[in-house]
Parts: C-alpha cells; structure tokens; sequence
C-alpha cells in the first residue's frame, strides 16, 4: 500500500482517462465553458458499492481553518508547506489548498511533494503516466523532457505505527507548447492504456509488479473532460478516484487514495473536481 501510493501520482493521469477503453474522444463542440451539471454526473454511473454519489446543494470551500481539523491518522504532527510559486497564477489556481484537502477527507493531511520541474516531477513521481502493467515501448512518460510541467502536489498523511499512507490527495497540471500538443498527448493517453490494468508500482524503480483487477464506472465523458470513479483490489482493497482535464495547453490531474474500510466522501470529491478542473 505505501509503495503503491508513494507513487500513484505518477499514474493518475492515465488511469483516469482511459481505464474505461475510451480510444476515440469526441470532439464535438463543448456544451460550455466549465463543468456539466453535478446531478448529470451523478446519475450517469453509480458510486462503487456502500458509498453513495450524491452531491452536496452548495460547493465545497474551505470556511474551517485547517487547524481546527484533527490530523488524519497521527496523534502527532506532520509538517505542512504552502504550494511554491509556479509562475504561472492560472495554474496555481487548479491546485487544492490545505483547507480545501482538510474539507474533503475531514482531517489535516501533510505536504508529500510538491514540484514545478519536469525533472524534479519524475524524482518524486509526480509526473504522469505510464503504463502499469504494459511492458511495451508505448509504456512512457506523457510527460517528457521537452514538455513543461508547471505544478504537481500529494498531500497524504501517514500513520505512525505502520507508516502506512492513510490518505492521499493530488493534483498536477502539465503544459505544452500548444494545444494541438496537448492533444496529442490527451490521445495518447488514451490509446496507450486502453488495455491496462491497474496494478502496484515500486517507488524506487518506478516498475510495475503484480497486476490488479480494476472496476470502473464512466461517470461524466465530454470534449475535454473524462471522469472515473475506479476501484482497485489491492492487498485488503481500497477506492481510488481520479479526474483529469484537457484546457487549450494544459493537462489538469487530480486523484484521491482514501485509507480502507473508510467511507469515501464522494460528494465532495465531485465537487472538488468540477471547480479545480477547467472544462
């Protein structure tokens, strides 16, 4: 579990747009700027079993200081750094604040990484996506030396008995030189994975080990946007959710690894994701 996510953001990316065999993305003329309507999202896919997808009548913010929530899985403290400067405001602006984390899981979780480097991205693993069990010259890095990788963030938190992660949640924004190039890359995620499987991955060698069975629901498909709700067997199980968006240049991830046996806050998860992901 700790290797798996210590490195999930390296494959969110891919995961999210293409485990439901989507080859051809429509293209079609968007039904606006932004995102569909939370009840159209909802009702195209129902939430994995025992966690119920129902939206929340207002948005998520982030009203409650993030210190007056309890730290997830720790009696002690875990330190917490403010997302670095990217140059780039519009792209920052994707990113979820602590608060925001804090609003979502119910608790405070730590910074795990942060980056605005493409090569300091691949060192901590944020740089999607590759194929997890493909073992074929298709299983590459979208995001290569050439392109440009404005911000990448994990906020995860731990626990101190086992070290195991207890929550996780990212996002990472990937530009291109174009958007003719970025999609191209959109595409190429998509084609790439299409047959792929969700499995486990090494931390250290970025290596993908033993395959796992995937279930994935299509929850919400447009011209830029692809939306999965994804649940991964892994070791004793546990829900992973991931979007991702396409706007002009930039490539939007965001993805959530909540602890087993806890009640996924999908509502929320929605939410988040329909105001951070540009549509």
């Amino acid at each position: 579990m700790t290797r798996l996510v210590a490195s999930f953001a390296a494959v969110a990316s891919a995961v999210s747009l293409v485990l439901a065999g989507c080859h051809d993305v429509e293209r079609s003329k968007p039904r606006r700027a932004g995102f569909p309507p939370s009840s159209s999202i909802v009702s195209s896919a129902p939430a994995p079993s025992g966690h119920a997808a129902t939206v929340p009548p207002h948005p998520v913010t982030s009203s409650s200081p993030q210190s007056s929530l309890p730290l997830c899985g720790q009696n002690g403290s875990l330190p917490t750094k403010d997302v670095p400067d990217s140059g780039n405001p519009s792209v920052l602006s994707y990113i979820l604040s602590a608060d925001e984390v804090g609003e979502i899981v119910g608790c405070r979780l730590g910074v795990y990484a942060v980056s605005d480097s493409p090569s300091q991205a691949k060192f901590i693993s944020v740089n999607p996506a590759e194929c997890l069990v493909a073992d074929t010259p298709e299983s590459k890095y979208i995001f290569t030396k050439g392109d440009s990788v404005y911000a990448s963030i994990t906020y995860k938190s731990s626990s101190l008995e086992t070290s195991d992660s207890v929550w996780s949640i990212g996002e990472s924004i990937g530009g291109f030189t174009g958007s003719e190039l970025a999609q191209q890359k959109f595409r190429r995620l998509t084609n790439i994975l299409h047959d792929c499987s969700v499995g486990s991955y090494s931390y250290k060698n970025f290596k993908s080990s033993a395959a796992q069975k995937r279930v994935v629901d299509i929850v919400q498909q447009n011209n830029r946007i692809i939306w999965r709700v994804v649940n991964v067997a892994q070791d004793s199980g546990f829900h992973c959710w991931f979007a991702a968006g396409l706007k002009d240049k930039n490539l939007v991830e965001f993805w959530v690894c909540p602890p087993s046996n806890v009640p996924v806050p999908w509502d929320k998860l929605f939410e988040a994701a329909m105001r951070k992901i540009p549509g």
